[in-house]
């Protein structure tokens, strides 16, 4: 059976506007991202959700928080979720990171795919605990549509993962929109992406990722 997977980056957070590397810290949304959840839940009015996960992090959870009180549904945290653990970078402005760790945050601004935060964790660790989750949530919900709220690297990473790509295909992309939606679907181990950063619930809110992540 097929199942739908919804997967929400979170919405606008301080940490976007300051340049601001959260990784596992827990920064909640600003006014502008709780207005962006509210699109998101427009986004799913007429749709069928069955289920709402979402990384533990408030970021992630207040974003699809108003989808699933629309649903009658609660917000389910699994820590694997999560955005990439930062390690020393944690809630550290990226300009003082550039200075501070030259090559390791040099590989992590031209080869995504290959690096590791200093003392925290790699883009390929992130991916197989990402994905794994996904696959888990997936076939405990077969055949149903499931919210996921997570984070723009987790989203970064997916694509190529589920085109059966090298991970360093994410080098070549851009992070997607705050609170944009992509959707995959999830059969007998198979992925399928059907879309990608849908972002059109969101026009005239749009926000971006600093310069620099």
């Amino acid at each position: 059976m097929r199942t739908l997977l919804y997967i929400v980056r979170h919405g606008h957070s301080k940490g976007n506007d300051t340049k601001t590397f959260y990784g596992h810290f827990d920064g909640p949304l600003t006014q502008k991202g709780h207005e962006q959840a509210q699109r998101v839940m427009n986004f799913f009015k007429d749709k069928r959700i069955d289920a709402v996960y979402s990384s533990d992090l408030i970021r992630a959870v207040d974003t699809v928080k108003p989808t699933a009180q629309s649903k009658g549904l609660e917000v389910i945290g699994d820590k694997r979720l999560r955005e990439i653990y930062a390690g020393a970078w944690e809630n550290r402005n990226i300009d003082e990171l550039i200075v501070e760790y030259p090559e390791e945050y040099g590989v992590w601004r031209n080869d995504k795919a290959n690096s590791r935060c200093t003392n925290g964790e790699s883009v390929r660790e992130l991916s197989e605990r990402f994905i794994n989750a996904l696959a888990d949530i997936a076939q405990k919900n077969a055949g149903k549509n499931i919210i996921i709220g997570t984070h723009a690297t987790p989203i970064m990473l997916l694509k190529p993962v589920v085109l059966g790509l090298p991970l360093e295909n994410m080098n070549n992309q851009s992070y997607v929109l705050n609170a944009s939606v992509t959707t995959v679907s999830y059969e007998r181990g198979k992925w399928e992406l059907m879309n990608y950063g849908e972002e059109s619930h969101l026009i005239g809110l749009e926000t971006v990722m600093a310069k620099g992540f």
